[in-house]
């Protein structure tokens, strides 16, 4: 094999391996946003019928949209691809759910800092650390 086809074969396995690792993340995601919703109360509906289907694929994917719903807001995320499904529900419980959100991300964001505060790389050359 020649150096240009070497480097082709390389790119397209790097481009491979990163696609292969987004779809991982987005379905992992996807997996903890759905878990969120039901911890929130979100009603779980499966799309079984294809008018059902065909709905849900009009719908944005993998995102939460606002409708009015007899005069009240209701929320609804559409999931055609994964579960074949929707989760609906009222604004409580989307404000539990963007609750679990927050609560989710400042968990991260402390686990990150206390990660990083364990580093014991170089913080003495500022002379603030022992």
């Amino acid at each position: 094999m020649n150096t240009a086809a070497a480097k082709r074969a390389l790119v397209l396995t790097a481009v491979a391996l990163g696609i292969a690792g987004c779809a991982a993340m987005s379905a992992r995601q996807t997996e903890t946003t759905r878990q969120m919703l039901g911890d929130a109360g979100f009603e779980l509906m499966q799309a079984d019928t294809p008018e059902k289907v065909s709905h849900l694929k009009a719908l944005p994917p993998r995102t939460i949209v606002r409708r009015e719903r007899n005069g009240a807001p209701s929320y609804a995320y559409a999931d055609a691809d994964g579960c074949k499904c929707l989760y609906v529900g009222t604004k409580d419980n989307y404000h539990a759910y963007r609750k679990l959100a927050r609560d989710r991300q400042n968990a991260a964001v402390a686990a990150a800092v206390d990660e990083q505060a364990s580093d014991p790389r170089g913080w003495s050359v500022w002379g603030l650390w022992p």
